[in-house]
């Protein structure tokens, strides 16, 4: 179990690889470095989401790491919303929930194609719809 102390420095380290991820020579590198971490960057991947130099890499991260509570932690980010563009944004990146690609470190195991396709049925297409 990790400390504040600990879970205040891990989202540091994350966010700094989030802001390197920006460089496209740094890119690869960064999206290694949160595979290792896996699902404890996904704090601070979300807080990635709040602005545009870091929503793009912080999407993609989130679709590679995505499982049933990453995806209920976004929806209710998007429904607690309350900025119209924003909201549009936060939209957006639970429709790309939908992309599946393969993770740079073999050991990391993501959803198959089947639990992917399920999970958007039941969980991103209704909060789609009640996010309109």
């Amino acid at each position: 179990i990790l400390s504040e102390n600990d879970k205040k420095e891990l989202d540091r380290i994350v966010r700094q690889y989030i802001q390197e991820a920006r460089t496209p020579k740094n890119r690869s590198e960064m999206e290694r470095q949160i595979e290792r971490l896996w699902k404890l960057a996904v704090p601070s991947l979300l807080r990635g989401l709040d602005t545009t130099d870091t929503y793009s890499f912080s999407t993609r991260m989130l679709a590679l790491i995505k499982d049933e509570g990453v995806i209920r932690q976004l929806v209710q980010k998007a429904k607690d919303n309350p900025d119209p563009k924003q909201k549009g944004l936060l939209r957006f990146a639970l429709e790309k929930m939908k992309d599946r690609r393969d993770p740079s470190i073999a050991e990391r195991t993501i959803l198959t194609q089947e639990e992917s396709d399920r999970l958007y049925k039941e969980l991103i297409e209704p909060a789609l719809e009640e996010l309109q």
